[in-house]
């Protein structure tokens, strides 16, 4: 059975580190045995260097016996040992002895671990049989065959809590492999959520409130609304019931956890955000194909900065300490200007950086204000974005409930620079932030000139003093980045007469609708990529009505992806909807049944986008018989 090594790689890397250049055996004493086939039960040992053969005995890489045998491996740089353990017995080896322990117990070894091509080498044999494995040799076909007593679960009698609350089970969790793993249904079951699951064979449907949640038994994955998150470790049966690992639940469901040293407590965290809105109800259907909304406007005059590329934050994406990953220069006559302000950064930088919102005085005879500062933001760690990010930031927006900014009716002076919004962003994190301000003329004479920045740092410098240019665009994720005039955009359908059919309209269509390209961009078009799916905006829409049947009749109004995964926020008549994640084509979502009284009637729609890249919404509609 394959096994997966949490933070084994990790572990290995360090010794490598540790081991390179050390030499205790003569290299002209060692000859590798590349024909050699290791088989650990049943399965082939595959390793970057050959086995070796030294003094006539076979020594294998330490990284290939503790994958396949499920075992963790410490190196020591004090005293230059080495320390195997797997279930309840460790093996004690150090790089210039003969001498080794085995649960204590002193062994002699005919050959001392071989330090060769920068690989710690270790006696197969030896290793093998400390295990209780039987080790076998063939020379017909050069290989060598270990087999591994089957493991038995122990109970694990230590306290688990999910949320602050003890974890109640009627099954025990166990330990397999050095993992502590928990009932699944447990930790469902324990959860603030409503939940259903079906099992079938190997496989786990779980329904998670509007997500769609599938465990397989074996695998090293889970799939959340047909998006797969990989895990570090892989279900298993046991007494017939799906059992899953402390990390496993983290990963798959999103969170954190961690265990008391001295106690052994373990305490997981599952923080999945319980929204102040009803999703709507979705159902798989396909709708009449629709057509382009004929024209829409864009309306107000909060411009729209959109820092969303570079996405994926990396060492050659950010190939500096600092970095400014986008900007808006203002010049304006007017009084003030309102701006807002969206971002969307994954971290794989190998470490916890500082991003900000920051504002630079330009002009050299103003002081300006920033006034009625509000936003949001949300982390994620996991491939549940469009619940833990996307969608709880359509909602504030939708709800009008961006939280004040502790920064507002702050003043800067001519030359100066100051910080708005400073975001911690940790390692492998996602950030998606909204913040909606106005900077006013505080006092002096001349026009506004100001330039507006999203910045970061690795190593803790000033972000007040990062200004440089924008990071160069990435072209394989060309996610948007750019300054549009507005952050709203409005349409009005054709009327629809009651009766007449079914009829459905994409907005965000990319092609009527267009107004977030490069070329309607109002700030520095060259380095800008275009926003189609029109993220940070909100959108408008129009449906008149129209009933000559002098009855009172019922229209259906519902929503449908058109070109990938969707999943946002609509308002209707003050309240606000959320759209759960609707594969495209074959699934909707219901926003209303609407009672049509008089001949002419207009139905008000505001949706936010959350999710899915570039894709247009369609909306449907059909009357009732």
């Amino acid at each position: 059975m394959r096994r997966n090594i949490m933070a084994l790689s990790l572990l290995i890397s360090m010794l490598c580190f540790y081991f390179h250049g050390i030499n205790v055996e003569a290299k002209s004493s060692i000859v590798e045995s590349k024909k050699t086939v290791v088989m650990v039960n049943g399965e082939q040992v595959y390793t970057d260097v050959p086995p070796i053969v030294v003094q006539g005995r076979m020594l294998v890489p330490i990284r290939a016996i503790t994958q396949s045998m499920g075992a963790i491996v410490n190196w020591d740089e004090k005293t230059k040992t080495v320390t195997v353990t797997r279930l309840n017995h460790s093996i004690y080896l150090s790089t210039s002895s003969h001498k080794a322990l085995v649960n204590g117990e002193e062994y002699t070894l005919d050959v001392i671990p071989v330090i060769y091509k920068g690989r710690v080498f270790v006696p197969l044999r030896f290793i093998g049989e400390s295990f209780n494995g039987t080790v076998l040799w063939s020379g017909e076909n050069n290989t060598i065959t270990i087999t591994l007593p089957e493991e038995v679960a122990r109970e694990w009698s230590y306290p688990i809590y999910l949320n602050n609350k003890a974890l109640v089970s009627n099954m025990k969790p166990i330990v397999k492999e050095n993992k502590v793993y928990v009932p699944l249904k447990a930790v469902l079951v324990n959860l603030d959520n409503d939940v259903d699951w079906l099992e079938e064979d190997e496989v786990m449907q779980v329904q998670l409130n509007v997500a769609k949640l599938t465990v397989y038994v074996g695998k090293n994955y889970v799939n959340v609304d047909g998006i797969e998150i990989a895990t570090t470790d892989a279900p298993i049966k046991y007494k017939d019931e799906v059992y899953v690992s402390i990390r496993f639940i983290t990963e798959a469901l999103g969170g954190t956890y961690y265990v008391e040293k001295t106690t052994k407590e373990t305490y997981i965290y599952i923080n999945r955000l319980r929204f102040k809105n009803e999703f709507l109800q979705k159902e798989s259907l396909s709708i009449a194909r629709p057509i382009n909304v004929p024209n829409a406007r864009l309306v107000g005059n909060r411009r729209l900065m959109v820092s969303d590329n570079p996405e994926n934050l990396t060492p050659q994406t950010i190939p500096t300490d600092t970095a400014t990953l986008w900007h808006d220069e203002v010049r304006s006559s007017e009084l003030s200007v309102d701006h807002r302000v969206y971002g969307w950064h994954i971290n794989q930088l190998g470490q916890k950086v500082m991003l900000a919102i920051t504002i630079e005085n330009l002009s050299s005879t103003n002081d300006i204000e920033v006034h009625s500062l509000k936003g949001t933001y949300r982390t994620s760690s996991n491939g549940w974005v469009n619940y833990d990010v996307g969608l709880p930031i359509a909602e504030a927006v939708l709800s009008g409930h961006l939280v004040p900014g502790k920064m507002s009716n702050t003043i800067v002076k001519p030359g100066k620079t100051a910080v708005i919004q400073v975001f911690e962003l940790e390692d492998k994190h996602l950030i998606g932030f909204l913040n909606d301000f106005t900077v006013k003329k505080a006092s002096g004479t001349g026009e506004l000139h100001y330039k507006v920045r999203t910045v970061l740092s690795k190593t803790g410098t000033s972000l007040a003093s990062i200004k440089s240019d924008p990071v160069k665009i990435d072209p394989i994720a060309a996610h948007p980045r750019g300054v549009w005039r507005s952050s709203q955009l409005e349409t009005e359908i054709p009327p629809y007469t009651v009766g007449s059919g079914e009829v459905a309209y994409n907005i965000s269509n990319g092609v009527t609708d267009h107004f977030m390209s490069i070329s309607e961009a109002i700030f520095d078009n060259e380095h800008c990529v275009h926003n189609p799916g029109h993220y940070g905006a909100t959108y408008k829409v129009k449906i008149p009505i129209v009933n000559p049947t002098g009855d009172v009749k019922k229209i259906r109004v519902r929503v449908s992806s058109r070109g990938g995964l969707y999943s946002g926020a609509v308002k209707v008549n003050g309240t606000v909807y959320l759209i759960p994640v609707l594969a495209p084509a074959t699934e909707v979502a219901n926003i209303m049944d609407y009672e049509v009284r008089n001949e002419h009637e207009t139905i008000e729609l505001e949706f936010m986008h959350s999710g899915g890249s570039s894709l247009p919404l369609a909306i449907d509609l059909v009357t009732l018989e």
